[in-house]
């Protein structure tokens, strides 16, 4: 019984990290870990979101830049969120991690109609809370925009 009750009260607990100068928040049940930023070793002809990949404890794991993903201009670089996606472990790259918030679905607009792009519904909602309004994404389905940022190379 307690594991439920612990279980229905993470479902609204969002990590909050900035990306430009908005604040975006996910699921934190959908993070591993935040990890500070480390440089990755480049992948020739990848992606040009993907930055490479790194050694995380003895797994090497891709980082993917959501800034870029995302189109939002980088103001800093100093956190990688780890997550599970359906290409396996990566890291995405961050300006900074804030905190951890409890956003109740009663506080979250749903957007059904915005942030779909290329086939990839990565929004989850605006949320609501004391600081302000948050973006709310899906880190795996903005993964799914790495093919469509990819177009973008110069």
């Amino acid at each position: 019984m307690e594991n439920a009750v612990f279980e229905d009260r993470a479902k609204y607990k969002y990590l909050i990290f900035l990306l430009g100068g908005e604040t975006y928040g996910t699921p934190l049940l959908n993070v591993r870990e935040v990890i500070e930023n480390k440089e990755a070793k480049p992948v020739p002809n990848s992606d040009v979101a993907f930055e490479g990949v790194i050694n995380l404890r003895g797994d090497v794991i891709g980082v993917v830049d959501l800034r870029k993903i995302l189109k939002v201009e980088p103001r800093q670089s100093l956190s990688i969120l780890v997550f599970e996606s359906e290409m396996g472990t990566l890291g995405g790259i961050v300006d900074r991690c804030m905190s951890v918030t409890e956003i109740p679905e009663s506080a979250v607009d749903k957007a059904s109609s915005m942030g779909k792009r290329d086939g990839a519904n990565y929004l989850l909602g605006i949320g609501k809370t004391s600081e302000g309004l948050v973006t709310l994404i899906d880190l795996v389905q903005v993964t799914k925009l790495l093919n469509s940022a990819g177009a973008q190379r110069g």
